[in-house]
Formats: structure tokens, sequence, C-alpha cells
């Protein structure tokens, strides 16, 4: 809302001779708020006288009603509040309310900056503040313009006068209460509406970097509202809680520095994240507080899961409930669970009604349900630097009953390079029900010390991409490596001897190093391997070892090859794998009896 914020002592004489009174109204708010007592403003034309006695906090919320009733010389009185010390710079605010409707109404919620912060309820702005100016930035939270119910406008006005404007499509702001969130940071200004993200500036000239207080106020007319139509009104803005957060980030994590309930129940938080979680499996409980932060005991009356995906989410409530009562400066808590029954994002919510007639106050609950399941969600690799690691699998299991499509299973983050995918992989471009595939991942430390990256498996079965951390330490340059961690034969003939793999063996220090032995794990003497290292291998020189693999069943063999040098700690490892296959059916004998 535009504000021209040039008020003077003059006013306040003005106000005495029209017998209007300027003391501070007891209209139930705590000494957080000024509920002011003065004319709108002048400059925007607004037909509003505001009065402390528009405002009332009744049935848990604060209520803000313009009526048509002449004070002051203008046809209409309403309610505005505005923090009568209390500001911030940067920082989460989230609030619930309902705003105010009718033909020529002009509610918001809005901040404004700190040099306009009025020392006394009876002034509309301070009398040193300009507008706009540096200190004296505008962002409008939620804003309702001249009954245009398509949506609430979401603004930003910097110091220069240029606006940054957004109109999400929410179209029951004043049918409706919803949760409003604002985060505010050095790098961006960031609108939600019951948890979806609705609009956000990035351009640095638009973000303030000074303390910042909010009013609320419901407007009548002027450029903003328009026509006024007196027969519908009275029309009230409900706020059912304002809250703000130490820190900018949604779902709130910092400390909660400002908080007025308007009501005998705190509900905290006032919503929940369950993030990605598998179809028929329940995630781990988060919980909820409510405390009675009144003076007598309060009385909860119900406590219930509802919304478009309510069977996707329960709760367990360790409260008292009607007749018995939670005690004064007492608190409870609700277990909370997600158990989604399809793919896709869920959302419902907890509704509490309490004795004091109070709306229902509502915690947002939403998660992911997905199909695919991912074991483990991460791995942790340590290997010299330049020496490939041994592959580890990732299983990707399908716990639906349709085909889910794997669009890429790829690698990124930080140190993404210093990972790859082995080429034992089972994936394909589609995963049937109930079925499963691996995916190797292999380290090769680029550096020494910590290097992370993630495996994402982007697909259709909800929650995508599904990530998987991945975390490798890196240590000192071995001297003597091998020049691959993997050999894989593929099918062999049970009997029969594979051609010949070859591995080689490199010592990339300036001195001789010797070579203790080249050994297999193999059990059943089925891989086997012949070499040309001797017991030492000369300065930056190479030798090459020739691996077999001849099964003597059928069936899928794995092992290892170690390779053992006295001047290393650990031993170099080869990972190798083949699979053998039925025997060659034997030749007939020839019948010579007739010859």
């Amino acid at each position: 809302m535009k504000h021209a914020v040039k008020h003077r002592m003059l006013m306040l004489l003005w106000l005495a001779a029209l017998g209007i009174p300027t003391a501070r109204a007891q209209t139930g708010l705590s000494t957080q708020w000024f509920a002011q007592n003065t004319p709108g403003d002048s400059s925007n034309s607004e037909a509003e006288y505001y009065l402390p006695s528009q405002v009332s906090v009744n049935n848990g919320n604060v209520q803000l009603t313009a009526i048509a009733q002449t004070t002051g010389g203008y046809p209409y009185t309403s309610g505005r509040i505005v923090w009568s010390t209390f500001n911030f710079t940067y920082g989460e605010i989230e609030y619930r309310a309902k705003m105010a409707g009718g033909t020529g109404t002009w509610p918001a919620i809005w901040l404004l900056g700190y040099q306009c912060q009025p020392s006394a309820a009876d002034i509309l702005e301070a009398s040193t503040c300009n507008w706009p100016a540096a200190g004296s930035n505008e962002i409008d939270l939620t804003e309702v313009k001249n009954g245009n119910f398509t949506g609430p406008w979401q603004n930003v006005i910097n110091p220069a006068g240029s606006w940054n404007t957004c109109q999400p499509t929410v179209t029951d702001v004043t049918q409706n209460f919803h949760l409003y969130d604002f985060t505010w940071s050095t790098s961006a200004l960031t609108w939600y509406i019951d948890g979806v993200q609705t609009c956000q500036v990035t351009d640095p000239s638009f973000i303030p970097s000074t303390a910042m207080y909010l009013i609320i106020n419901v407007a009548v007319g002027g450029i903003g509202g328009g026509t006024v139509d007196p027969s519908t009104l009275p029309q009230s803005t409900y706020v059912d809680y304002v809250r703000v957060y130490s820190t900018p980030t949604y779902p709130p994590t910092g400390t909660l520095i400002f908080d007025d309930e308007f009501s005998p129940l705190s509900i905290l938080p006032a919503s929940l994240f369950f993030g990605t979680q598998l179809l028929a499996t329940s995630s781990a409980a988060s919980i909820v507080s409510v405390t009675n932060s009144t003076g007598s005991a309060a009385t909860i009356n119900s406590i219930a899961v509802a919304g478009a995906n309510s069977g996707d989410f329960s709760v367990n409530p360790n409260c008292p409930m009607s007749p018995n009562t939670l005690a004064s400066g007492s608190n409870c808590t609700l277990q909370v669970t997600f158990t989604p029954t399809a793919a896709g994002p869920r959302k419902s919510s907890i509704n509490i009604s309490d004795s004091s007639g109070n709306s229902l106050q509502t915690v947002i609950l939403t998660g992911v349900g997905t199909a695919l399941g991912v074991s483990p969600s991460s791995l942790n690799f340590s290997s010299p630097v330049g020496t490939p690691s041994a592959s580890q699998p990732v299983t990707i299991s399908n716990e639906s009953g349709k085909a889910v499509s794997l669009y890429q299973i790829a690698l990124g983050g930080a140190d993404a390079g210093d990972f790859s995918l082995s080429n034992t992989s089972t994936c394909g471009s589609s995963l049937g029900p109930a079925a499963n595939c691996m995916v190797g991942v292999i380290f090769t430390a680029g550096a020494a010390g910590s290097r992370s990256a993630s495996l994402m498996i982007s697909n259709n079965g909800g929650g995508s991409p599904q990530v998987v951390a991945l975390a490798g330490t890196g240590t000192s340059a071995p001297a003597v490596t091998l020049s691959t961690a993997a050999l894989v034969f593929g099918e062999q003939r049970v009997g029969s001897s594979s051609s010949a793999q070859t591995v080689v063996l490199t010592n990339r220090s300036s001195a001789p190093q010797a070579i203790g032995s080249v050994s297999m794990e193999d059990a059943a003497g089925e891989f086997f391997q012949t070499n040309t290292c001797g017991s030492s291998l000369a300065a930056y020189a190479s030798c090459t070892i020739e691996v077999r693999f001849a099964p003597r069943a059928a069936g899928p063999r794995t092992t290892l090859m170690r390779v053992s040098s006295p001047g290393q700690p650990e031993s170099l490892q080869l990972t190798l794998q083949g699979t053998g296959i039925g025997r060659e059916p034997l030749p007939v004998p020839r019948d010579r009896s007739d010859e």
C-alpha cells in the first residue's frame, strides 16, 4: 500500500479539536501492539478513520472490522494495528489469517521500514518518515485490492519507488484462513501460502537491509479499494497468530523472537513436512506442541486430521480432551506420522478447536509418497588419491504395483568428478512392479581430504529425484597403483577358460618398490592370474597382470585379487566378477557296427 507519511503535531491538535480520544484503548491486545486512533492515509484518498474500538480479540483471533459509520469527517470507520516497539532485520514471519472482503475494501498485512514506526497509537506514521526512502522500504505480505479476489497481491517497493509485484492465484483468501509465510534474507524475499512458494524477489535493489515493523489494517476506498459499496459492510480481517523467527528459513528453524497467538492455545510448529516416504511405510513421528498461554485452564474440544489426503497422516494426541482441561502454562504434545498411500505430493492438516469458540487452528501437513525404495541412503569411501575404490552397490526397488520409468541415474554435487558409476549396474530405463536393480558407485579421489557428491535417480515414481549422499576421503597417493578397480568377465561356459583380461601395476614413485604377493581370495580356484611383476618394480615402471576366469559350476562368481607391497600400509585390491553357464553338450559317439 502506498503511504503518505509526513504527519505533524497539527494532526494531534486536530484530533483533540474533534473530541476524539488519543489514549490507548482496551482492545484485548497485548502491549506488543498499538491499536491506532488516526485518520487513514489521505495521499491514497482513503475513506476510513481508524479507531481502537474496531479492533478486538474474539474467539482466539484478532479482528479488524470496517463499518459504514462516519468518524472525524470520514464516512467509514475501521481498524489498524502496528507493532508498538518490536521490529526485526532478516528472518521469517509466519501468520494465519482470513482477509476482509466486500466491494471497496483494501485490507493488507505488510512491513514498513523502522524509520516510519510510530511512537504512539494516534500517529499514522512517524513525523520524520519519508516514503519511499532508505529505512522506509515497504513489503506487502498479503494485500487484497478493490474487491479483486482472483488472488492476493505480494509486493515490494524499494527506496527509489520501483515496484516488484506478484499475484498468486489463491481465490478464497477472503473466505477461508490460510497459512502465510515470508522469508527475508540478504539475497532473497520469498512468499509462501499454505506451504507453496508463490513469489520470490532476488534483485538486490529491492532487498532491505534495515529493520522493519508489521502493520495490519483494513483500508476503505482510495486508490486501492476503489468505489465502496456500503451494503457489503461490515467486513473483517481475522488473524489467528503472528510469529517471527530469527533465521530466513522455511519451514522455520530459527529462534522464535516474536509470538502473539491471540488464542489460549499456542501451537508450534504451524506446519510439518515429512519429506519423501516409501509407499505403505510410516515415517518417524514428528512432534507438535500445544501450550496454554493464558492465566486459566483451557479446554481442547477436538483434534482431528482433515483434508484431501487425511488417510495418509495420523495423529496420536497426548493432550487432555474435554471435559478435562490443560492447566495454565502447561503444554502437551501431538505425535504425527506420515504413511503415504499414493505416489506424489500429499497434503492434509490437523484441526484443533478449544472451548473459547476459536475458529479452528490448523497445522499444515505435507509429504511426498514414492514408489521407489533406495538403499542405502548414503555411501562412504576411502581410497588413496588416484586409486579407484572397490564398487559399492545401491539397490533401487519398486514397491508399487506398476512399472516405474527411470529417466536418469546421474552424479552431481561439488566433487561429482571423483565418483563414477561402475559397469556392473543392472538398471535399465524401467523397473517393473516389485522388481529391483543395482547401481555400483566407485570413488577415485582427485585430491586428498574430504570429497562429496550425490547419486540422483530421476523417475516418475514420486519424490523424484531420489538422492544418495556420497562421501569419500582421499588419502595420500600410494607409490604403487592398479589401473582399474574391477574386471568383469561376463558369461563363461563351465569347464572352459576365458581369454585374459589385463590390469597394469605401476610404481609412481622415484624409488624401487618391493612387490610382496599377488593372490586370489577365490577358494574354488575359478579365477587365476599370471604376471610379469617379479619381486620388485623399478621407479616409474609398470608390469602387467593377466587374469582369466574358468568356472567350475553355473552361477555368478565374485572374488578379490590382492597385491601387497611392503612399502604401502594396505594391499591393493581388484574386484573380479563372472558368471558360469551350462556345459556344452558332449558329442554323440558314432555307431561303427556297420562298418
